[in-house]
């Protein structure tokens, strides 16, 4: 295990940080809106298949190609999710929905959006020593 770690940067562990804020998200949306029609199932399943395939990455010593992969999927995470969700933003906006901005929303906008901007900073930062 020791051997694993050794002459690994900063940006290897923002990417294994990134991982586990995959996982995080896909929960916090399944448990969130699974039982809704605003529930993309694909954007958690792409959540969950770059997660599993940054990890193979990373298995495989292809720490190169992890912050590719990481930023490519959570862009389109983002994108299936916001397709799926802009009925019920634009019911908010035009007033339709009364009840104000839920709560599990701006939670899992938060968590979409923020996944992508650690996964854009984590293609800048060097993952292994040269």
């Amino acid at each position: 295990m020791k051997e694993f770690f050794k002459n690994k940067k900063f940006g290897f562990y923002v990417t294994l940080a990134l991982v586990a804020l995959f996982i995080i998200t896909a929960i916090v949306y399944s448990n969130s809106y699974g039982n809704t029609a605003f529930m993309s199932w694909p954007a958690f399943i792409v959540l969950l298949v770059g997660a599993g395939l940054t990890v193979v990455l990373v298995a495989l010593k292809q720490d190169r190609f992890a912050p590719a992969l990481a930023l490519a999927t959570s862009v389109v995470a983002l994108c299936l999710y916001i397709l799926d969700i802009y009925y019920f933003i634009s019911s908010i906006a035009y007033g339709i929905q009364f009840s104000g901005i839920p709560v599990e929303l701006i939670a899992t906008m938060v968590l979409f959006i923020g996944t992508m901007i650690v996964a854009i900073a984590n293609i800048f930062f060097p993952q292994v020593e040269e």
